[in-house]
């Protein structure tokens, strides 16, 4: 009797880890890193950066280290507006930041002398070249979904259409 009863509880804990684990790499956040740096290219220590989300109006705020670096690890998908201020520089502001799920944006905040009633506006964005990771990710417009022809409800064929992907982990 033990031993039916066992078997039942096992399958159960191996369900539950195998799901668990599975879903521990789903990443649904995106984040923001980089390095606040003066015109002659000296970090910038504790300056406050804040991240805003555009269409909800969130925020976080963050500090710059003894090295300059900053990071918002948990941001949901979205534009944001990112702002950086510090005493005797004028407040950076860098519209349209877009964070993708599973993306670490790599923004370097370039401050100028001035006082902080002053702002710099920064529109132009750099090239899409994540350097603080090794993985190969890919995001899918919600558009492009909906104008695949796809054979059923499931979806995971879709993935096969992303460069890099690997059938059966071959």
């Amino acid at each position: 009797m033990l031993a039916r009863l066992s078997y039942p509880a096992l399958l159960l804990s191996i369900l539950v880890i195998v799901l668990v684990s599975a879903q521990a790499q789903v990443r649904t956040t995106g984040q923001i890193s980089g390095t606040a740096v003066d015109p002659s290219n000296a970090v910038v220590a504790g300056a406050t950066i804040t991240a805003r989300d555009t269409s909800t109006g969130l925020s976080q705020t963050a500090t710059t280290n003894s090295s300059g670096q900053y990071a918002f690890p948990s941001l949901q998908p979205g534009s944001y507006e990112v702002t950086a201020a510090a005493a005797g520089f004028a407040t950076a502001v860098y519209s349209d930041v877009v964070i993708e799920a599973g993306r670490t944006k790599d923004l370097a905040i370039h401050m100028t002398i001035g006082q902080q009633n002053q702002s710099v506006d920064v529109s132009a964005e750099g090239a899409v070249l994540e350097t603080t990771a090794n993985t190969l990710a890919s995001t899918i417009d919600p558009e492009r979904v909906q104008n695949l022809p796809l054979a059923g409800p499931d979806i995971l064929p879709m993935a096969q259409l992303v460069p890099g992907a690997q059938v059966g982990g071959r």
